[in-house]
């Protein structure tokens, strides 16, 4: 399990990946697959896509639920859609609540969730979806599309090519 250090207010060793196309999730984690990982953060690559998948998965079929008042007035005034689509994600954040149903598994195969996240990033390219998320609100697709790159930006970016040996 990694360690998550802090300097100057920025993550330790998190890559900074910036991705152009939804797909680009897919590339990057079959690379880190092909070629082994070092943690970062908390979650091996299977946790990293379980939790990737199942967002976009509820992106798709909706999340079941929403921030209630004064709760959903508190994390307007924190999150942004705007900033989070330009800056993307910031590290440290805890599932809680009601989105502790998005923590992945223990003991994933780390092949067999990137296959399925492979599935989950066409499903939603096919999908159209304008369902609304439980913190941002309202989301057209091309707002998912943003919020799905800086989502596995984040996520992936936990994650540490092995260097190649040759």
């Amino acid at each position: 399990m990694g360690n998550l250090t802090f300097e100057d207010g920025r993550l330790v060793g998190k890559r900074g990946l910036r991705f152009e196309a939804v797909e680009d999730m897919i590339t990057e984690a079959e690379a880190l697959l092909a070629d082994g990982y070092d943690m970062v953060g908390e979650w091996t690559l299977g946790q990293n896509c379980e939790h990737l998948r199942m967002t976009l998965e509820k992106s798709v079929s909706g999340f079941g639920f929403e921030l209630g008042f004064p709760m959903n007035l508190v994390v307007k005034m924190v999150v942004s859609k705007g900033k989070i689509f330009r800056e993307g994600f910031k590290p440290g954040f805890k599932l809680k609540g009601r989105f502790k149903v998005m923590i992945p598994s223990d003991g994933l195969d780390d092949g067999e969730e990137v296959a399925k996240l492979r599935e989950a990033v066409e499903q939603f390219k096919g999908s159209a979806t304008t369902k609304p998320s439980p913190v941002l609100g309202a989301m057209s697709f091309d707002d998912w599309n943003l919020f799905h790159m800086r989502h596995a930006e984040h996520h992936l970016g936990m994650l540490r090519p092995k260097p190649k040996k040759g």
